[in-house]
């Protein structure tokens, strides 16, 4: 019996020593993709320093050729998001001329309703005479505030 629970106890210790190094290894690798995460914002930021000197012709010929390949595509995204802007320039400018359109259509006339007659406005029935019977139901007087 001491034998079998002497084995479970080492199984044991082998499963928690085992389990503790996988959770280094998954806490190593998240701050390795937090690092690559940076790294990778850093490379952007210089891509973009780079490109804003090409812009301003600030970048030798040399260099221009060997960024080419990067620079090229680069310039074909703003052309596109230029070629989307004007569009959405253009549609907005329709859309004020068609509402200005609008604004200047005369309204239609609508045909004119029964005026409506307020509450306060409806004639209060009388209330009858001692030994009259009232054609009215009991739950209108309550609505008119008759008892």
């Amino acid at each position: 019996m001491d034998e079998f629970w002497n084995k479970f106890k080492q199984g044991a210790k082998e499963v928690g020593d085992r389990a503790a190094k996988l959770a280094k290894i998954t806490a190593l690798q998240a701050e390795i993709a937090t690092l690559n995460t940076s790294k990778g914002g850093k490379f952007s930021e210089i891509g973009k320093k780079v490109y804003a000197l090409y812009q301003e012709g600030k970048i030798p010929p040399e260099a221009v050729e060997l960024l080419m390949d990067v620079i090229a595509p680069i310039k074909e995204v703003e052309d596109k998001i230029k070629e989307k802007d004007e569009e959405i320039e253009r549609i907005r400018k329709e859309l004020a001329s068609e509402e200005k359109k609008e604004e200047v259509k005369p309204t239609e006339e609508k045909p004119e309703e029964a005026p409506q007659v307020k509450e306060e406005e409806k004639p209060i029935e009388e209330k009858p005479e001692e030994g009259e019977v009232s054609a009215e139901k009991p739950e209108e007087k309550e609505e008119r505030g008759l008892q």
